[in-house]
């Protein structure tokens, strides 16, 4: 059973229509939509709204095989309204909180950083591409219940950071532009899930654990360079590559180390 999720119904509109879901009645807490392969919740705008509505539907229905994230964002000027991107990372702007999603095949969708506020941006942040108000929530909220590789967002891009109502028929539009593509991406990470199996081999395992023990990475750090690692190597690239990373200095602070892992951050998801 694949999970969709957004917080709007007029993003949710196109993937209703395409996959000729019903509306569950006897689920009254929050619009619930289903066929027989798929499940669809709009779980209205915000973190808590998101949290609530992935556990509630989590819980009713443990099937649930993998999870997509699917909306529309903001982002800065690099990108175009109607753009599909696809994060690399997510960053809970509130929390400090950060997430790596597994991209798992090669796409030419654009990826990026994404930020997830409380409220709407309208000020481009540092290091943020992207923006929106449910994916770190979203992330958090689905890994209780599946493994990351399992937990996807995609967005749309709808402004640049110019904070007005964006009418429902717009984001109807975006997001009904998008759906036939967005559409084979979750049947093609659904089979890849399926029918492929990607593990990294003892010889890459080796250089990852002594790259991280050399470093002194903290347990996220390296459980995050191994998730990502992962999925570079599905894309084609070299795993072993890491070992032309170097350090500053022999003896690395926090904020060296900090530094050296965005540099593995950067190779693994080139």
């Amino acid at each position: 059973m694949i999970l969709i999720h957004s917080a709007f119904h007029s993003e949710a509109k196109a993937f209703i229509e395409h996959y000729e879901l019903k509306l569950l009645h006897e689920l009254d807490n929050f619009n619930v939509f289903r066929s027989a392969d798929h499940l669809l919740i709009v779980s209205g705008l915000g973190k808590v709204n998101t949290a609530v509505a992935i556990g509630y539907l989590s819980a009713k229905f443990p099937s649930i095989s993998h999870y997509f994230n699917i909306g529309i964002c903001g982002a800065n000027d690099k990108f175009q309204i109607g753009e599909l991107v696809v994060p690399n990372k997510i960053v809970d702007l509130s929390t400090k909180k950060t997430f790596y999603p597994e991209l798992q095949l090669k796409v030419d969708f654009k990826e990026g950083i994404l930020g997830t506020s409380l409220t709407p941006v309208i000020k481009e942040i540092d290091d943020i591409d992207f923006y929106d108000m449910e994916a770190a929530s979203f992330f958090e909220a689905a890994s209780k219940f599946q493994s990351s590789s399992r937990i996807h967002t995609l967005k749309v891009i709808s402004d640049n950071l110019v904070f007005e109502n964006i009418k429902k028929e717009v984001i109807e539009k975006l997001i009904g532009a998008r759906v036939i593509e967005i559409a084979r991406y979750m049947d093609s990470i659904c089979s890849y899930s399926v029918n492929k199996k990607h593990d990294l081999s003892d010889d890459e395992i080796d250089s990852l654990s002594c790259f991280s023990e050399k470093h002194r990475l903290t347990v996220s750090q390296k459980n995050s360079m191994f998730q990502k690692a992962l999925g570079f190597k599905v894309r084609g690239g070299n795993v072993e590559s890491i070992s032309k990373i170097k350090a500053k200095c022999i003896n690395s602070n926090k904020k060296d180390r900090n530094e050296l892992f965005r540099e593995v951050e950067k190779l693994f998801s080139s």
